[in-house]
């Protein structure tokens, strides 16, 4: 099941069902939506992730060709979706990360087959790298000027967040 998300005002929680909520640290509901149903595979599994005033969900689901999946950013106070990407993946299990890069903040993304990286604050695209296959469900992870991805094949990828576009054959620093 999905990893609740807390900005320290609120905490947030989704469910394998699609029911996404916030509430109060007194217990008080403060929104409720409903994003069933899912497509999934195995059952619905991204955690989300908050980060000034956004909270963003990852719904990843059916196939690439079916349309379905989507990166949406929802105003932490009311809920209301402030922009949402159609994504041209398959259903994943992998959490989004927001990563300090050195060209400014990242929401990286990871599903088979792309690891696409977006503008946290207007869910512009920026960079994507096509490395991915099979069944998605570890996060993205950056150090040091680097996004790590790895998939159920234990494919394993290095790539630099630092320009735009389709960086498949430019950015990877290695794949094993």
């Amino acid at each position: 099941a999905p990893t609740a998300a807390t900005d320290g005002q609120r905490v947030y929680a989704m469910f394998a069902n699609g029911d996404l909520v916030s509430f109060d640290f007194s217990g008080n509901r403060v929104w409720a939506k409903s994003f069933w149903p899912l497509e999934n595979t195995y059952g619905y599994a991204s955690s989300l992730d908050v980060t000034k005033g956004l909270l963003f969900l990852l719904l990843d689901q059916a196939t690439a060709d079916d349309g379905k999946s989507a990166l949406l950013a929802l105003d932490v106070l009311t809920g209301r979706t402030v922009w949402q990407a159609k994504r041209p993946v398959s259903n994943s299990w992998a959490t989004p990360i927001v990563a300090a890069t050195s060209k400014g903040d990242q929401l990286i993304t990871s599903a088979d087959p792309l690891v696409i990286a977006y503008d946290p604050l207007t869910g512009a695209e920026l960079w994507k790298v096509d490395c991915m296959a099979g069944d998605v469900a570890p996060s993205p992870v950056y150090s040091k000027d680097f996004v790590f991805v790895v998939h159920a094949d234990t494919k394993l990828a290095a790539s630099r967040p630092d320009v735009k576009g389709d960086v498949t054959e430019t950015h990877v620093a290695w794949f094993s």
